[in-house]
């Protein structure tokens, strides 16, 4: 953790968020390393200058007893519980939980148990190299929580500042979305991603089944590629071959269901998207987004990349960059030209 783009930027990120709080918020500190150790305990939210001054006296050292850290924060979090508020533990870590339990299994059975007692966990993760996206997804995924990745402190500053409310307020739980392909319009169809999503069939009705969470203002864009009838058929039907719909135009129905934060019972919210949804003239989200998996099909060599070009995806993903109020549209552009002058 001690390279400038992991406790550095730790630090300084942290005392971005520290800036948002006020005096109803209660702030605790927990360092884990050989061992793990409590730097502030039920600190008001308002004492900005005392809580940035312990966190850029931050140092990197020892092992990483993650798990252990993890349970004390979540003690402190007990301890200073509010009723009825956001009672959250925000992981920060490069990754590489070497001491204690460290597989996602063991890290997820951990925080699940305190999930339910209304204690959630968001986590950041930092630097490069050994940073394991598995395990920080799991933790996040089962702590009622999200993931986010910081490279840099523009990056920081939009999920800690700009998208605080996202990042931290849960506004549905359990969230499942299921797109039901209607084989009159669509042959065949395949989903780009989220291989570490998806839901057997079953499972989307069963509010048993553990899912994702939704934070305020969050929003997530799914890409299919579709094949028109004649050249396949759909791979699945719930409505569309009822024979009272079967003349349906419409291409698919969205199904998503979710929980009210704390409650048990799921909601049931349902979308056609017939011809009228379609347009030659998609907006700049549409295109920076259809720019991005483009060049990931072609970077990764997938089997369905067909003629997927990083110059063709960079060219369109430059003309979409948008207000770009992060700058993160324009870094991606740069991304693909590195990606260029490295494999030319």
């Amino acid at each position: 953790m001690g390279q400038p783009n992991k406790l550095p930027l730790l630090a300084e990120s942290f005392a971005l968020l520290v800036e948002q709080l006020d005096e109803d918020d209660t702030v605790s500190i927990v360092t884990y390393a050989g061992s793990d150790e409590v730097l502030a305990s039920g600190v008001p939210g308002d004492r900005h200058d005392e809580l940035v001054q312990t966190l850029r006296s931050l140092r990197a050292g020892g092992s990483t007893g993650g798990a252990r850290g993890l349970q004390t924060a979540y003690e402190l979090a007990t301890e200073h519980f509010v009723e009825g508020g956001n009672n959250r533990v925000v992981l920060a870590t490069d990754g590489d939980f070497n001491v204690g339990p460290s597989t996602p299994a063991e890290l997820t059975a951990l925080i699940e148990e305190h999930a339910r007692t209304g204690v959630y966990v968001s986590v950041l993760g930092f630097g490069m190299g050994n940073l394991k996206d598995s395990t920080m997804e799991a933790i996040a995924d089962h702590g009622n929580g999200n993931y986010a990745y910081v490279d840099t402190l523009d990056e920081a500053r939009k999920v800690l500042v700009d998208e605080f409310d996202a990042t931290m307020f849960v506004v549905a739980q359990d969230l499942k979305v299921q797109v039901e392909l209607n084989p009159a319009t669509v042959g065949r169809y395949r989903l780009l991603g989220y291989d570490n999503r998806r839901l057997q069939d079953e499972e989307f009705a069963d509010d048993t089944k553990d899912a994702g969470d939704v934070g305020a203002g969050h929003s997530v864009t799914a890409f299919y590629e579709l094949v028109p009838p004649g050249e396949g058929d759909a791979a699945t039907d719930l409505t569309y071959q009822d024979v009272r719909t079967g003349t349906s135009t419409d291409f698919f129905t969205v199904h998503v269901r979710y929980k009210q934060p704390g409650v048990a019972e799921s909601t049931e919210v349902v979308v056609a998207a017939g011809a009228d949804a379609w347009t030659d003239r998609p907006s700049a989200d549409f295109l920076f987004a259809s720019a991005v998996a483009e060049f990931g099909l072609a970077v990764t060599r997938s089997e369905h990349a067909g003629d997927a070009d990083p110059r063709r995806a960079r060219g369109r993903a430059a003309a979409a960059l948008g207000e770009d109020r992060y700058g993160l549209r324009a870094e991606f552009v740069e991304l693909v030209d590195r990606y260029q002058e490295i494999t030319a």
